[in-house]
Parts: structure tokens; sequence; C-alpha cells
């Protein structure tokens, strides 16, 4: 015996001939363990003991049961299928041998032995025992790892899942309030929009929460947001044709304190407006928040696909614009307005070619002449700016100046106009009408430093003196920065400049603030000149304006002059000047000159 812990193989040695066995037993010395029996049944007793043999010598002619009993015995058992079994016989017959190999037999050795051969065959069927239990213990080692790291696999694939679908919930979700969030809204919209389906898309902003965060802090802040998410989840759930974004969420948390509903247009414009200013009454109402009563208010902006936008980036982008819009209407709700959209890719185009106009000379100036009601004599006139765009056609001011306000190119847009005035203004001098000229500013113009520079530079160009060109400022203009425009004012008038109030009436300027200001005139704004003799309320707004500038030693202009009766009424209130249509309309500097020169305007009756 050898020591357990180097294996030695074990063979069964089955034999009737007790010689027999002990000879195997003396042959096989060194190459196995060798325990002999000699008879078959207890051959299949010892087969399926522990240990079980690693292989078989079994003799095929033995009274009572056979070797080949025996072997179709061991084969039959899953116990004992695998041991290899070698047939000893003295036959020698090739039939015998046949039938051994087709009911499992590994191999044949006959009678007598020759020793050699002996341990050479039972020490190779050895080997390829061993080798096959290797390999079985291989395979089951690996199997055993293969289902280990099988189940570590489906367990980290489980949880790479969940982490997956978490983080997934994250991106798509809101963290403070659970709610969809603007990705999710961006890839709802962009199918929405590939498949050509209208919808209406309303952003709300909740206004107040700048005062709750700077009282309560930025967390309780955040926690009553939420409430109020919370609430106008609620009501949105009621709103006519709001569509389920995901599940039975219908509200989504863009940013900060904004949220996006998308609704079914089915209902009609006027009923999802009415919709919409009912939901902001009811968000208006106070909320409880740790003992206190919470309010706030809320602007809507609306944009509708595929009017608006047939994209999701462009819809989201209008809806923002109209929700910027809302802050500026009255019931703070919006629908999505072109001609308010400073972003808009006409506005965008504009911009470019109005700085190409300005250098270019893609602009002009109309002028329309202003009448002395006493003398009865034209004294002046405006300038008033014009743009023929090539592809747009007519630009009204309107439109072009607030967007060279907005991006700065109201500087080079205001030295154009100084220039080509101060040039018209020399021109009509030279051809014997001694005239001021009125130019618009802009408040941007009174924040430049250089302006009064620049102002002289013009005039000097063409050696005009500094009451050539009025400086005309509109009421709402001055009212902005009171005390930085004033200064500015100040400086203007200081160095023999001249300026003017511009549609006065329509501001909210003080009588304290307009006696500060160093202007020598005021123009009454059309609004109040057109409608004063069917309007009492505007006839007297004229007749006070014009008595009050008297006190204060200003001149008085009328703008809006439609016909004669008006221009007879303001004489007789003792108005300084008039322009409008009835006395001329804005024209060409040359109509302007025929204009003058034509003895119809002595028909003029003042």
């Amino acid at each position: 015996m050898t020591n357990k812990n180097e294996y030695e193989p074990l063979v069964l040695a089955v034999d009737d001939d007790p010689l027999m066995l002990a000879l195997v037993q003396r042959v096989l010395a060194g190459v196995a363990e060798v325990i002999g029996v000699d008879n078959g049944v207890e051959a299949l007793q010892r087969a399926v003991e522990t240990p079980p043999p690693d292989l078989i010598l079994l003799d095929v002619r033995m009274p009572g049961m056979d070797g080949h009993a025996v072997c179709r015995r061991l084969k039959a058992d899953p116990r004992t299928s695998d041991i290899p079994v070698i047939f000893t016989t003295g036959l020698g017959e090739d039939e015998d041998e046949a039938a051994g190999f087709e009911m499992g037999a590994a191999d044949y050795i006959t009678k007598p032995f020759r020793p050699a051969v002996v341990r050479a065959r039972v020490r190779a069927h050895l080997q390829a025992r061993m080798l096959t239990r290797q390999v079985r213990q291989d395979n089951a080692l690996l199997d055993r790892k293969v289902r280990e790291r099988t189940r570590e696999l489906e367990a980290e694939i489980q949880v790479r899942r969940e982490t997956e679908q978490r983080l997934q919930h994250q991106v798509y979700h809101d963290d403070l309030t659970g709610l969809p969030n603007q990705v999710l809204l961006r890839r709802y919209l962009t199918e929405l929009c590939r498949r050509d389906e209208a919808c209406g898309l309303l952003l709300f902003a909740f206004n107040g929460f700048v005062e709750i965060n700077n009282t309560l802090g930025h967390q309780n802040g955040s926690q009553a947001l939420a409430l109020f998410a919370q609430r106008l989840q609620s009501l949105v759930r009621q709103f006519p044709g709001a569509r389920r974004i995901e599940g039975q969420a219908r509200l989504v948390r863009m940013e900060g304190v904004c949220f996006a509903v998308l609704v079914d247009p089915e209902h009609g414009t006027e009923v999802l407006l009415r919709a919409a200013r009912e939901l902001q009454a009811e968000i208006e109402q106070p909320l409880g928040y740790q003992g206190m009563s919470l309010s706030i208010s809320a602007q809507v902006g609306i944009a509708w696909a595929p009017e608006h936008g047939k994209d999701a980036e462009t819809l989201l982008r209008h809806a923002h614009i109209a929700l910027q819009q809302s802050a500026q209407e009255e019931g703070q709700l919006a629908v999505y307005r072109e001609d308010g959209d400073q972003y808009s890719a006409r506005r965008l185009s504009l911009l470019g070619d109005l700085r190409e106009a300005i250098q270019e000379g893609g602009l002009t100036l109309a002028y329309q002449p202003q009448l002395d009601l006493a003398a009865g004599q034209v004294c002046g006139a405006e300038a008033l700016l014009r743009w023929e765009h090539p592809h747009f056609g007519f630009i009204p001011p309107d439109e072009f100046i607030p967007m060279a306000e907005q991006t700065g190119v109201i500087r080079p847009l205001t030295d154009w106009v100084l220039a080509e005035a101060a040039r018209q203004c020399a021109a009509f001098r030279a051809r014997g009408y001694t005239l001021a000229i009125s130019v618009n500013l802009s408040a941007r113009n009174l924040r430049e430093p250089d302006l009064l520079e620049r102002i002289i530079a013009h005039l000097a160009a063409h050696d005009l003196p500094r009451d050539a060109l009025l400086l005309e400022l509109t009421e709402t203009e001055m009212m902005r920065n009171q005390d930085g425009a004033l200064a500015a004012l100040l400086a203007l008038e200081a160095a023999g400049l001249q300026l003017s109030i511009d549609d006065f009436g329509t501001g909210f300027s003080s009588l304290a603030y307009l006696k500060r200001l160093p202007v020598r005139e005021l123009k009454i704004d059309r609004s109040f000149v057109s409608d004063m003799l069917c309007e009492q309320g505007d006839r007297v707004i004229v007749r006070t304006i014009i008595q009050m500038a008297h006190n204060l030693g200003l001149k008085v202009v009328a703008e809006g002059v439609e016909d004669q009766p008006v221009l007879d009424a303001l004489a007789e209130m003792g108005c300084d000047r008039a322009q409008g249509y009835h006395l001329c309309r804005p024209v060409a500097p040359e109509a302007m000159l025929e204009w003058m020169g034509r003895e119809e305007l002595s028909s003029v009756r003042v």
C-alpha cells in the first residue's frame, strides 16, 4: 500500500482459480493495488463499494455467473458502467472476444499470462482511466466554476440592469418632483413632429420664488416648489386635451420654476386659452407651508405645432419666447408671435442686412415739414428713417430700430442718420431754407460717452451751427435711468444743442422731473391730436399740455394733424408748430424742396 496522498490505482481481479488471483497480484505489484474475488456475485458487490475499482480483470469462464453475465450487469449499472473491464480467458476464440467487445469490454488477455504484456496493458488502461477521471474532474470543476460564474454574471447583470434603469429614470425624470423632464419631453415631441401630429406646447413659469428662496432659504424653497408642482400636476389632469407624457404624468418639469404641458388642439384655441387662464387663477391660490401662506403667480407661453415649429427644438424655443413675451401681456399669457421674437430667422436676417444697409447706402431719410402756426411758414422738418429691403420690401422703423437697440447696431445707425441729416440740412440752407432738422435719438445713445463729440463732428463737417439739428427723445426713453439720462442731456444742452421730448403724454414723467430737463420743446403725441375735435378728453389734454409747456418756457409741436379744423383748433389754443399729413407727408428732400417752393403753401390757413 502506498501513501494515500499518492493515489494508487485499485484493480479488482475476478477468477475462480486462487492460483490465478495470486499470480495477478504478483504481476501487478507496483502497478496497482489488487483485490481478488472468486465469483461473479461478490465481484458485483465489491464493484459498488468505496473506493470503487479503477479496472476489473474478469475471467470469462467461471461457475455460476460467468464473466459475460458479470460484465453485462456492470455495464447496466450507472455506478459501474464506466469502469474498464479486461476479460481473461484461455479460449482465444475470436467469437468469444467479439461477444465481449460488444457488451463493453475494454480488452482481452489470454492465458497463460505473459507478465510484461499484462503489466503493459493494465498500466495503459489505468492511465487512460486516470486521464478520463482527471478530465471528468476537470470538467466537473469547470462546470462548477461556470455555474458559479454564471450565477455571478446573472447577479452582475441584474445589478447592472437595475443601475441602468435607475440611471435612465434619472436621465428622463426630475429629482425634486419625480416628473418627466425636458429630455423626455424632447423625445416625445420629436416623435410627434416626425408623425406630423398637431399639438400645443404650454410653458408655465412660477413668479415669486425669488422672494420665497430669499426668505425661507433654498431648501425650503425647493420643498415649496415641489408642493406647487403637485398642485399644478393635479390641475393639469383636468386640463382639456392634456397628453400623457409617461404613464399618468401629464406635467413636465423643464428647469427652475418652468413646467410644460402638451395638449391636443381638438378643443380649439379659445377653449385652451380660457382653460390656461383658469389654471393661472388656481395656481395663485395661497398654499399652506410650515404655518405660512405662500402665494405665487404664473405666466404662460404657448406655441403650436406645426404652425410655430415643425421640429422639437423650434417648438420649444418658440414656446420659451412666448413665455418671455407673456411678461409684457395683460394676464401674463401669450401665444408665440414672430414679430416679437428677437431671435427669429427673419430678425436674424434683417440684423445682418441692416448692418450692410448702413454701410452700403441702403437707407434713406424722408422729411416731414413743420409749420410755424403764428408765421405760417415752414420752420423745420423731422427726419424719418426709411428702409426698403431688397427681399422683404418696406421695413417699418418700429421693427428694425428696437432690433438695432438690442444688438448695438444703434450706434452706427445713429451716426448714419446724424451724418445724412446734417448733410441735407446744409443742402436746404444752401437753397435758402434755414431749417432745423429734428433727429430721433435712442436712450442707448445717451449712454455713449462720445455722443456729444460725434454730434458736433457731424455738424462741423458741414459748417452748421449747433441749433441746426434738434435732438428728439421720447418721454418713455427719458424716464429710463433718469439720473443718467439727465446728466447726458445736460451735457448736450450745455454744448448748445437743442433737445425735444417726442410723443409727450404717452409716458409717465412727473412735472418735477420734466422741469429739470434741458429741453426747448414738447411734441404732443398724435394719439391725442388726431381725435381732439371729437373726443373731449383729448381736447382737454392737448390744451393742458400747451398751457403747461408755455408756463415752463417750452415750445409745443403737435403731431398727426390730418385736417384743417384740427389745425385751426391748434392755432386757437396757441400751439407753436404742427406737422402731419394735412400739411405734407414724409417725402424725399427733392420733393420737400418742391413743396416748399409751391405757392400752395400760402393757402394753408393758420
